[in-house]
């Protein structure tokens, strides 16, 4: 490690590395401090960005002991949302490489009530996604997802970059929703955003 890394940058790097040997002895630990090894690591991947920390995010084989862990406690919402949050960001904001494994575990909790609203941060951005069959169906099952502000916001996001692509079976549902929320916009920009993209959708 270069000695000429900000004080900053060094504690950082060596908190990371530290935290990631602790999670690669889970099977020694209980499920509880597992829980909590994997809730403070989850923080550092979205943390501020930096290329010192690259190395360290992109690592494969402790991307393949997360997916242990997972397969483990598989019952333990706590410990799949984080992985999920862990093995997204990694994916999205360091380039670890996005195996079929990693994926398809993000896709199996797609569904999971608690979870798929957190999974709907990811998936949609996910290399493998592209083949996912029917992503408007997808796309639009996120009005029932939990958490609900996380989903919605997500949705919005999605329908807002694929404005002009909008399949036209689907326009009558998207426009619904878009009108809800309009109508709970607590502020005339929030309003004035919504119904210009309705205007989109509908010319």
């Amino acid at each position: 490690m270069s000695e000429n890394l900000p004080f900053k940058i060094k504690k950082k790097i060596n908190d990371i590395r530290l935290l990631q040997v602790e999670i690669k002895n889970w099977k020694m630990k209980t499920e509880t401090e597992v829980v909590n090894i994997l809730k403070l690591f989850e923080k550092t991947p979205r943390d501020e960005m930096s290329l010192y920390y690259s190395p360290y995010f992109k690592d494969d084989k402790f991307a393949e002991e997360l997916l242990q862990i997972a397969l483990n406690y598989s019952d333990n919402e706590k410990i799949l949302l984080n992985i999920v949050s862990i093995l997204g960001n990694m994916i999205l904001r360091y380039q670890l490489e996005e195996t079929t494994e990693i994926y398809n575990f993000i896709l199996s909790n797609a569904y999971k009530k608690g979870l798929a609203g957190y999974v709907s941060n990811y998936l949609p951005r996910l290399k493998n996604f592209e083949y996912y069959p029917d992503k408007w169906k997808y796309f639009m099952s996120m009005q029932k997802m939990t958490p609900k502000k996380i989903a919605h916001q997500n949705l919005v996001y999605i329908i807002n970059q694929n404005i002009q692509s909008v399949p036209e079976e689907y326009k009558k549902e998207v426009i619904s929703f878009l009108q809800i929320k309009h109508d709970l916009a607590n502020n005339d920009g929030g309003k004035k955003f919504y119904l210009n993209m309705i205007k989109k959708i509908k010319n």
